[in-house]
């Protein structure tokens, strides 16, 4: 007789809780969307160890009269009869709402006796993540009001996942040669405006001495703007490679302060 006893009672505790999901209230959905948001809800909860009996399901349990009958209500009694009727520890009820660009979750597990055991609201621009976030809660809140704490998923926990950075050096890499580009260009925009300097000095009518001083400026300015450019570019893939993979020793910059003026170069190894 004790034996029979401690099964019965080992039984009921391994028995997962039993849920009825009659379905959503849908406000400014499409047709379907909100069934297909009470089967996504469905499923999120019974990934967390609870029996959850969907809409179908009630409809083969009671039959299509009963269930219009009964889905619809809200009072404790109502309740009481709809989760008697299929065998469940609760009904999930909810809506999900479309306002604007948002959407608005509301989930509650009502109990036999009308009361409630958990609850859910928050907003978002995608109902899903809503869903699933809510399935969660509803099943941490009912392992405290069932004194469950098989149910209890634990904290939400954020996937961390390691950053590559296989792409920085390369990216890296080419800005720097860009960079010297630019300082290349700006070294013959350099020569040319010394050319005209010396043309000059030494032109023979004051026409021929305004288009030598107007193309040196233009060289002139031409070079300091590249150069300057330039510069950026080398200290940007500069600091692209510093980012880059610490173990990654195929390239690395290297820099220096020399009278006058600073160093700049990239060491390697060749493959």
């Amino acid at each position: 007789m004790l034996l029979a006893v401690l099964l019965e009672v080992a039984a009921a505790a391994a028995a997962p809780v039993a849920l009825a999901l009659p379905g959503l209230n849908a406000v400014n959905l499409a047709e379907g969307e909100g069934a297909l948001y009470a089967e996504l809800l469905a499923q999120r909860l019974g990934t967390l160890g609870l029996k959850v009996t969907t809409s179908r399901d009630v409809g083969l349990a009671l039959g299509l009269e009963r269930q219009r009958g009964l889905v619809g209500c809200s009072d404790a009694a109502c309740m009481a009869e709809l989760a008697g009727a299929l065998g469940v520890d609760g009904i999930v009820m909810g809506d999900v709402a479309k306002l604007g660009a948002a959407y608005v979750v509301t989930l509650k597990v009502i109990s036999k006796s009308g009361q409630s055991l958990a609850q859910f609201n928050a907003d978002g621009p995608d109902a899903r993540p809503l869903l699933h976030e809510g399935g969660r809660v509803l099943a941490r809140q009912l392992s405290v009001a069932l004194s469950l704490p098989q149910l209890d998923p634990g904290p939400y926990q954020v996937e961390r996942r390691p950053l590559h950075r296989g792409w920085v050096k390369p990216v890296g890499i080419g800005v720097v040669g860009l960079g010297i580009v630019g300082v290349a260009a700006a070294v013959g925009c350099t020569l040319a405006a010394d050319a005209n300097l010396v043309a000059l000095r030494s032109a023979a009518t004051v026409e021929e001495a305004d288009f030598f001083r107007d193309e040196g400026k233009f060289w002139q300015i031409a070079g300091g703007t590249l150069f300057g450019a330039g510069s950026v570019l080398i200290a940007a893939g500069a600091l692209l490679l510093l980012l880059g993979d610490p173990h990654d020793d195929t390239l690395q910059p290297s820099a220096g302060l020399v009278p006058g003026g600073a160093t700049f170069g990239l060491t390697g190894r060749w493959p």
